[in-house]
């Protein structure tokens, strides 16, 4: 990869996390106005989202760009995210979104000459 592609790369994994993290914001809201009733239509889309950062997070781990703990507590919290809504538990879903999930993503950001 060239200096410019990995420049590219960087960019459009962090543009990415910064939409990520708005739809996951707009789903925590959706999720409290429904009293925690009701998973909005683009959840989805989030969890297409999410397997798209987990192969580019495992390559920027494999660069040393971000640290093996993080991505493992990045995997751990996929799981729990799939748990939740699988048992239907949007209070817990939520929760792990807004508390766990949106600070991960802002963790996950690549910064160069930093290990994220």
């Amino acid at each position: 990869m060239t200096p410019e592609e990995y420049t590219q790369t960087v960019k459009t994994f962090n543009e990415y996390l910064d939409r990520m993290n708005t739809a996951v914001e707009h789903i925590c809201e959706d999720l409290q106005e429904s009293d925690y009733q009701e998973l909005n239509m683009t959840m989805p889309a989030v969890v297409e989202g999410l397997a798209w950062i987990y192969e580019a997070a495992t390559e920027f781990v494999r660069l040393g760009k971000i640290e093996a703990g993080e991505f493992h507590s990045f995997e751990g919290l996929v799981g729990n995210l799939g748990e939740a809504m699988e048992n239907h538990d949007y209070l817990l879903l939520h929760d792990l979104m807004e508390f766990e999930l949106i600070p991960l993503l802002k963790r996950f950001k690549i910064v160069d000459d930093q290990i994220n």
